[in-house]
């Protein structure tokens, strides 16, 4: 486990995966559905972000950067949240904050983990 990829995927999951979306158009068409997920929900939690102070890095990935104190990882830790802290990353070095990285996930988690921020920034 130590030495393998962190989000390794099977040659099994694999292959289910292609059965289940066994032609190219239902391949196309899952796949535009994620990028159109994946674009509205990002551009919703960006904007929530924005409005709780934290600056975010533009991107258009699956995930979003952006900043914030340096307690926020552990507070959102304690309430069930993990967040990439990002300070190890060249460059992304600030004064009195951190870089964080959060993944856009499906629409429920992300107005959770969005609900969990207010409650650390306080706003309730």
């Amino acid at each position: 486990r130590g030495a393998g990829q962190p989000w390794a995927v099977s040659s099994l999951a694999q292959a289910a995966g292609l059965a289940v979306l066994s032609s190219e158009e239902e391949r196309s068409a899952y796949l535009e559905a994620t990028v159109r997920h994946i674009s509205r929900e990002r551009a919703r939690m960006e904007k929530e972000m924005k409005n709780l102070g934290f600056p975010v890095v533009p991107g258009a990935a699956n995930y979003i950067l952006f900043q914030a104190p340096p307690e926020l990882g552990a507070l959102l830790l304690a309430k069930g949240f993990a967040l990439r802290d990002c300070s190890d990353y060249r460059g992304l070095c600030a004064e009195q904050s951190v870089f964080y990285r959060a993944a856009v996930k499906g629409t429920e988690e992300n107005r959770l983990l969005l609900q969990a921020m207010k409650e650390c920034v306080g706003w309730q």
